[in-house]
């Protein structure tokens, strides 16, 4: 099941039914987090929160980022090595959270979010040293599995959906009620396990084969993927 079905009740239940009619996913939980998250936020800052959150994933993670602040180096073997050990222990911030999320009272639930929302962010900033290698180096550094595993994670919106979910944790997770956090949950891993986290694997493939090391990485999974 497509984490879009699992996530329509809770949009539902808090926002209304005319959530339902948003053109997608992002676009339904933006919505959700401008109606909800205005008035705890002081009006408008909740969808300047949501808006800055798409413009970061969507430069940071398109097929210039490894172009977007002028560096188009070809990063070395010890950038790639570093890029790939900090990526993964990203993932495993924000699994380790994904995994505990319905156990944690409303105030550690919200605090947690935010350090994980910061951590998923963070993978982008991996992402565009691996990009500069892998997905815009040279045609004989390009890798046909980093391409397939950036269509995953940006054309798809895998990846934004997961900073759309953990920025609604970490603006309203203390005034959210155990099931809307199971929805949410349930959401992100269906959507994570089985997509971000297998496209975050190839990047780290790909690494392994160029860094002297040769250490192949996975990204740690949360303990319930389903």
């Amino acid at each position: 099941m497509r984490p879009q079905n699992v996530v329509v009740p809770l949009v539902l239940a808090l926002n209304g039914y005319s959530a339902a009619a948003s053109p997608s996913l992002s676009g339904v939980i933006n919505n959700m987090m401008n109606n909800l998250l205005g008035p705890l936020a002081g009006g408008g800052a909740a969808s300047s929160n949501a808006g800055s959150s798409n413009a970061a994933t969507s430069r940071a993670s398109n097929g210039n980022s490894g172009t977007a602040n002028g560096n188009t180096r070809q990063p070395s073997n010890q950038a790639i090595a570093a890029a790939a050990t900090s990526w993964r222990l990203d993932t495993g911030t924000v699994s380790n959270f994904l995994s505990n999320a319905e156990s944690m009272t409303p105030q550690q639930l919200q605090q947690q979010g935010t350090i994980a929302l910061d951590a998923e962010k963070d993978e982008l900033i991996h992402k565009a040293v691996l990009d500069r290698m892998f997905l815009n180096g040279t045609r004989a550094n390009q890798d046909a599995g980093v391409a397939d595993a950036n269509d995953v994670l940006v054309n798809q919106s895998t990846f934004q959906f997961i900073v759309d979910g953990l920025t609604l944790i970490s603006n309203r997770g203390a005034n959210m009620q155990p099931d809307e956090v199971s929805t949410l949950v349930r959401a992100m891993n269906q959507d994570r396990c089985p997509l971000v986290l297998p496209a975050i694997d190839k990047y780290l493939a790909a690494a392994a084969g160029a860094s002297n090391d040769g250490v192949l990485l996975q990204a740690v999974r949360p303990t319930n993927c389903e």
